[in-house]
């Protein structure tokens, strides 16, 4: 339909039809138009300039924590109207557009603001700009962007993250440039997959910056791309999460050989190396900044710490294992028995005629011991001994270790999952 159109006009205009390019006609153009006497690139068209921008990316570069930077790979497209390089195409200018460099036409002066790089005017002259016959200048700039980017890696690595791309003007009020976005979102049609980051989706917003000055105030528009990040987790859950909380687990382990194994510290010491070796060798994977700590770091430094409890509680334990079995037990010791006591089988020599029980005023007697006397099942009567002390204490940091380490990785689960 619309050839046929445009076969219709020709046909009742008379006027040649120009369809494409040709030098001939270029070059007429250039010199009517572009290299005209009336034209200067540094004077704007007279109206305010409308200047559409769209950014388009091709790969994600990273995102570094501890600088708070964020890397990106793209071009920015801009088109405005300029009605001084607007033509008819005809015999004489025989092409629908023509192409120029910078310092040729009039280019709007355009600044990345968060760039932490280079925050002069994105200037390029090597760069080519197609003009169309209408008016219109397009410009694709290519560049590889590096921008701040406020980081929160609280819930690392289940994080999400949101970098900003600021476009503005330095020279150019509101009055004299506009900018609008040209699509309404960042195009990532031809992104390349990142080994770290998962794009999620980005939006555009335009904003009014106002400046004050002596003689009042002075508005600029500003564009801000907005990109959504998040973090692919399985390398971390695999090589971080995972392991951590296996060694944890056979940390609590400790409590469950007895104590005249003479296992009991080397077990417990090993596992602690073998903790600390492994947060060292993941502290690499860890965000390196200290303006948001990460929530697993918490959970690693507990995982450590209740390693060496683990350690210390041994100690404890085999210190009340060794004890002289004639040496008094205080009454902490026959309350943790009474309580705890009926988890550990009691320590009674096959040679003793008689056994000690109390009653319940506390009171100590001797009995002859017989299975009708002595019941396994009510252990908690008796007077315990140092050793059935130290094994109902294994009982109580067992429970105590791993309720500490269940309840802290559940918690941080939720934390980080929400």
């Amino acid at each position: 339909m619309e050839i046929l159109y445009v076969c219709l006009s020709a046909i009742l205009t008379g006027s040649h039809v120009v369809r494409g390019w040709s030098s001939n006609g270029e070059m007429a153009v250039r010199q009517d138009y572009i290299q005209a006497d009336t034209y200067h690139y540094l004077v704007r068209p007279n109206a305010t300039v409308h200047a559409k921008a769209g950014l388009s990316i091709l790969t994600i570069n990273g995102l570094d924590n501890t600088a708070q930077q964020f890397s990106v790979t793209g071009w920015l497209t801009v088109e405005w109207e300029d009605e001084r390089l607007s033509w008819t195409p005809d015999a004489k200018y025989d092409t629908d557009h023509v192409y120029s460099t910078f310092g040729e036409i009039w280019i709007p002066e355009l600044f990345i603001d968060n760039s932490v790089e280079d925050v002069s005017v994105l200037y390029d002259e090597n760069l080519f700009l197609r003009v169309s016959h209408t008016g219109r200048v397009d410009l694709d700039y290519p560049r590889i962007f590096h921008t701040t980017c406020h980081i929160d890696v609280t819930s690392f690595p289940f994080d999400t993250q949101t970098c900003i791309l600021e476009l503005s003007s330095w020279a150019y009020t509101i009055e004299e440039l506009d900018l609008m976005h040209l699509m309404p979102e960042v195009n990532a049609r031809l992104l390349s997959p990142n080994g770290e980051w998962n794009y999620l989706g980005s939006s555009v917003d335009r904003d009014v910056i106002i400046e004050k000055t002596s003689s009042g105030q002075v508005e600029y528009a500003m564009l801000r791309y907005i990109m959504r990040l998040e973090r692919k987790r399985a390398f971390y859950v695999t090589n971080i999460i995972l392991p951590v909380t296996l060694t944890a687990i056979l940390n609590v382990l400790v409590f469950m050989i007895p104590n005249d194994s003479g296992e009991k510290i080397g077990y417990a010491l090993t596992i602690l190396l073998a903790l600390a070796v492994l947060l060292t060798m993941i502290a690499d994977s860890m965000p390196h900044t200290s303006l948001h700590v990460s929530v697993l770091s918490f959970y690693l430094a507990l995982t450590l710490c209740v390693s060496v409890f683990c350690v210390a509680c041994s100690v404890v334990i085999l210190r009340l294992y060794l004890k002289d079995p004639n040496e008094e037990r205080p009454h902490w010791a026959k309350l943790v028995w009474k309580y705890v006591g009926f988890l550990v089988r009691p320590t009674i020599d096959n040679n003793d005629k008689e056994a000690k029980h109390v009653d319940v005023n506390g009171e100590a007697e001797l009995k002859p011991l017989s299975s009708d006397t002595v019941q396994l099942d009510n252990v908690a009567e008796m007077i315990p001994t140092w050793a059935d002390v130290a094994n109902a204490m294994d009982w109580i940091a067992f429970f105590v270790n791993t309720a500490i380490i269940v309840f802290a990785t559940i918690i941080i689960m939720i934390i980080l999952c929400l």
